[in-house]
Formats: structure tokens, C-alpha cells, sequence
């Protein structure tokens, strides 16, 4: 008889900060999808720690949706070139408002668009 020693993929929000991952590790599912993409081969991939059946779990793996999808600016300088012909350079968050010298007001936006959700087209995605 064989016996599958296949450790599920779970979350848990003590846990890599709550990505997902192998049950019983801190390898976490992202990570191996990304090692696996950067070496480009399939035939003979291993993943230090995981068996064939849970590398190959983790490289299929949905991937649910457990929060609203956002993007923030941690870190970055934004050059703005006004209509009047100064530019301002600044430093900060999202949505503070930047003031050229000339007095026009600017307010810096970053939209982020789904664009595929798991191989189907967002516009067939169900919301």
C-alpha cells in the first residue's frame, strides 16, 4: 500500500506573514514558482525540502484571493514636469499633494488594472 506524504499548502497569518506555503515548513508556494521560472527548465526541477507530487502541487497552485488587491509606493521620487516649464522633484506618499512653484497643485494617482486572473481574462473573471 502507498502512502502519501503529500503536506497540504495552507496560510496562516503567524506564519511567512501569512503567505502561503507548505504545511510543516517556511517554504513558501510563491517562492518556488519564482525559483522555478528564474532557472527557465522543467525536466529535473527540485525544490530542497518538497517531494515531486509537492513541487508539482505548488507550481498548479490557485493561488485564492484572501484580501483586496492594492499597491503602494514605499520609496521613490517623482519628477512632476508642469505645463509652466519648472519641474518638481518630491519624495512622499500617494495622494499628497505636490505644489509647483508657479502654484499649480497636483495630486499623484497610481491605478492598478487587473489585466488576467489566473489564465482568464479579467473582463471574464467573476467579481
Amino acid at each position: 500500500m502507498l502512502v502519501s506524504s503529500l503536506r497540504r499548502i495552507v496560510r496562516d497569518p503567524l506564519i511567512l506573514a501569512g503567505r502561503w506555503h507548505v504545511a510543516g515548513t517556511t517554504i513558501p508556494v510563491g517562492a518556488v514558482r519564482l525559483d522555478h521560472a528564474a532557472r527557465g527548465y522543467t525536466k529535473g526541477y527540485a525544490y530542497p525540502g518538497l517531494t515531486a507530487d509537492e513541487l508539482a502541487a505548488c507550481l498548479t497552485f490557485p493561488f485564492p484571493a484572501t484580501r483586496e488587491s492594492s499597491v503602494a509606493m514605499l520609496a521613490g521620487v517623482v519628477v512632476i514636469s508642469c505645463a509652466c516649464g519648472e519641474d518638481t522633484s518630491v519624495s512622499g506618499g500617494l495622494g499628497d499633494a505636490i505644489t509647483c512653484v508657479c502654484g499649480r497643485v497636483w495630486r499623484l494617482r497610481l491605478v492598478l488594472d487587473l489585466l488576467q486572473d489566473q489564465g482568464r481574462s479579467a473582463a471574464d473573471a467573476v467579481p
